[in-house]
């Protein structure tokens, strides 16, 4: 039997709204690691559109962390966080 996580993002505004989405659920370890990461550079290149860069990462085994700014004011416009989290059996 294999255990089956849920992908999530978590989304925080400077001015402090925030929200959590579930992006994929009942899924494999290996294949929600790989979505995490694919999520995660999709958001990067739409990033890149608007003018903003990151200039913070934090990779770990279960979530993706990254801080966006301007480019031109260094002001911080968005943090995005990436991870999975693991289903419970049973549905307990």
């Amino acid at each position: 039997m294999f255990v089956h996580y849920d992908l999530l993002i978590y989304i925080e505004m400077p001015w402090g709204e925030a929200k959590e989405m579930v992006l994929e659920k009942n899924l494999t370890k290996k294949k929600a690691k790989r979505l995490m990461s694919l999520y995660s550079d999709a958001m990067c290149s739409e990033r890149l559109k608007r003018n903003e860069e990151a200039y913070f990462i934090s990779v770990q085994d279960k979530h993706l962390e990254k801080r966006y700014a301007n480019k031109d004011t260094r002001k911080e416009t968005i943090r995005l966080v990436h991870y999975i989290k693991r289903i419970p059996l049973f549905g307990k």
